[in-house]
């Protein structure tokens, strides 16, 4: 009977989630392109950035970060490199103030800014994205439970 009541299969959740999975998985892309965009925005105006856009994908889990981290080169007695720390955005925000970026020339500042909002815009995208994931996820193993109670909720 349930079969005539609901035509909405495991398929066609699994059609969903992975068109979730392509838009986040674009998402990202985007994100690092963007972040290779800033490097090469210091490149091109030859001058040492203060800050780089770093992305970092949780490989476990649905989980990705995109934030600035503040830059500062190391000592040539310590080996040179550069020094590192992530700069706080705040929680319950998708973008980082603009007192943040103070610390930088004005133009720069400008620049970074407007590539603050494209990455607050993403931000806001991804969480999203997981949110409606999450949902369907909940939504699908809920209807399996009521229409399949004599499998444990699982479809035949």
């Amino acid at each position: 009977m349930s079969e005539f009541l609901f035509s909405f299969s495991r398929q066609d959740y699994q059609v969903l989630f992975d068109a979730l999975d392509d838009q986040f998985a674009r998402i990202i892309a985007d994100a690092r392109v963007l972040s290779d965009r800033w490097t090469d925005e210091g490149k091109a105006r030859k001058i040492f950035l203060p800050a780089l856009i770093t992305v970092i994908k949780d490989k476990r889990s649905r989980s990705v970060t995109l934030r600035w981290t503040k830059t500062s080169p190391k000592s040539k007695a310590s080996g040179g490199g550069m020094n590192q720390k992530a700069l706080n955005k705040g929680r319950d925000t998708f973008y980082y103030p603009p007192s943040t970026f103070d610390f930088m020339e004005p133009s720069l500042r400008a620049t970074a800014l407007e590539y603050e909002r494209l990455l607050g815009v993403m931000r806001y995208a991804l969480a999203q994205n997981c949110a409606v994931y999450a949902r369907l996820r909940n939504i699908s193993k809920g209807l399996d439970k009521e229409m399949f109670p004599a499998q444990g909720g699982e479809m035949a």
